[in-house]
């Protein structure tokens, strides 16, 4: 099939207000929302390969995660997730693009001399309060934070498989980015990136965990008939 993007579909969603001085989406993308609004049709990494379609390269269910990403039929670099500046999916890895920066008194997202995406930043937010009626972050996780405040050592997948350590499964980077998750020097199960639920990686893949919901009134992390983590 065709790596071109369509136009196939008009979102009727209306767009962000301006992120930074000099923003235009068209052309370029604010350091200080990491290129989240950039909307332009750059489509290769900075080792120049082409990106993939956002169909291709995402699941059904991790393109309904990002609804306003811009996304949507076609291959342009993008920064949904939150890492450090806009980026694509190619046939064998993720990548940077090089997508210029607006005039921003933020330069969060310049350019350095790795081309692989990273999350070096580092939370210095305190704990929060608890998520949800009885919250027991030991044992349960809350529905209404997708039971990001599970701190128990459940650390097998739905399926029975062990979790790996975390320090195995995400870089130093994504482990600094996280500071406060509760990956430290263990395999347990978590979800720091706000998929819908707790979750661990295994030698092969991603897979949600068997984590108890706590008594909450949102049942946002309720079980599915997916085992797939969505994002």
């Amino acid at each position: 099939s065709s790596s071109q993007p369509s136009t196939s579909l008009v979102s009727t969603t209306p767009p962000p207000p301006p992120a930074c001085e000099g923003a235009n989406p068209k052309t370029c993308g604010c350091a200080s929302v990491r290129q989240a609004d950039y909307r332009g049709s750059i489509s290769a990494t900075k080792s120049g390969v082409e990106c993939l379609r956002w169909d291709q390269a995402l699941s059904d269910e991790q393109m309904r995660y990002y609804p306003d990403a811009g996304l949507e039929d076609n291959n342009f670099c993008r920064n949904q997730d939150g890492d450090d500046r806009a980026w694509c999916r190619t046939e064998d890895y993720w990548e940077y693009c090089d997508v210029p920066i607006c005039k921003d008194s933020l330069p969060s997202a310049s350019s350095s001399s790795s081309s692989q995406p990273s999350t070096s930043l580092v939370s210095t937010t305190p704990p929060p309060p608890p998520a949800c009626e009885g919250a027991n972050p030991k044992t349960c996780g809350c529905a209404s934070v997708r039971q990001a405040d599970y701190r128990g050592s459940i650390s097998a997948t739905k399926s029975g498989v062990e979790c790996l350590r975390w320090d195995q499964a995400l870089s130093d980077e994504q482990m600094r980015y996280y500071p406060d998750a509760g990956l430290e020097d263990n395999n347990f199960c978590r979800n720091q990136d706000g998929d819908d639920r707790a979750w661990c990686r295994t030698e092969d893949y991603w897979e949600y965990c068997d984590v108890p919901i706590c008594k909450d009134s949102l049942p946002s992390a309720s079980s599915s008939s997916s085992s797939q983590p969505s994002t």
